[in-house]
């Protein structure tokens, strides 16, 4: 840090040293505009998918996450010497598709079922409407409040959340992390063949999510979220410490889930 000479007439100024200058990528590139397509349908946007591959289009909600939170972990920014990255030849836009929106309770067996297009916004407003009267979704509305902030919620979805931590391990995800506590599934189609499997988070963090043939091109579609137990007590905790209360990715976060024994004396499940 070099501190500039002060005197009687001039405020003190620091002068920091600066990295090389980022590279850019021609012009042309750069302000090529993309083409869109809204599908109105998960088969609808499977054959856009299957059809352009994800090396041309990119599968978006609201965006968030490539334009904003990947440039943390893909190292734009701990090396600057990378060009920007030009734009995507293609956008496929899931967030209309109807079957991906909205978050649904079955009466039959309680499970919750979040459409891949919903927002963090609608899955804090879900928990916020279960009340006091449960434990797990008020704690999961308290830690999805310290998830970025207002204006990322509203527009940012859980399947491109939970895609960006499955690409990015480094990325510590507190919706990944919930998903993960509450042993939830992911319904994940396969846009070539159209065939949907039921997948745990374990298994959905494996998948390649980054490769670039037409035939491996995948898509969220849903996640599934059981119910607790009705022959014990359900214990939901969470903890996340961060560098600011809100807008800031974890430093440490943890979540867990016990099923306690109605005597309280003994833990059945974790």
């Amino acid at each position: 840090l070099v501190l500039a000479e002060k005197t009687k007439n001039t405020k003190t100024t620091t002068s920091r040293p600066r990295g090389p200058p980022v590279p850019l990528v021609p012009k042309s590139a750069a302000t090529a505009a993309p083409k869109y397509y809204a599908p109105s349908s998960v088969d609808e946007a499977c054959d856009a998918i299957a059809a352009l591959g994800t090396s041309t289009a990119t599968i978006v909600g609201a965006n968030t996450g490539l334009q904003g939170v990947a440039k943390y972990y893909d190292g734009r920014v701990s090396d600057r010497s990378q060009p920007t990255p030009a734009p995507p030849a293609a956008l496929v836009d899931v967030s209309r598709v109807a079957e991906m929106t909205g978050i649904a309770c079955s009466e039959a067996d309680g499970t919750v079922t979040i459409g891949g297009s919903a927002t963090l916004q609608d899955v804090l407003a879900f928990a916020e409407a279960q009340g006091d009267a449960s434990q797990r979704w008020s704690t999961i509305a308290r830690h999805v409040r310290r998830v970025a902030n207002s204006a990322v919620r509203a527009v940012g979805t859980l399947a491109g959340n939970l895609v960006l931590a499955a690409r990015h391990p480094a990325f510590a995800s507190d919706m990944a992390l919930l998903m993960h506590a509450l042993d939830a599934r992911v319904v994940v189609a396969t846009c070539a063949t159209k065939e949907r499997v039921l997948t745990s988070m374990d298994a959905f963090m494996a998948m390649d999510w980054g490769a670039d043939e037409a035939d491996q091109a995948k898509l969220v579609v849903e996640v599934q979220v059981p119910p607790a137990s009705s022959s014990s007590t359900e214990v939901f905790l969470s903890h996340k410490a961060a560098q600011r209360n809100r807008n800031a990715h974890a430093l440490l976060h943890a979540a867990m889930r016990l099923e306690v024994s109605t005597d309280a004396k003994v833990v059945t499940a974790a």
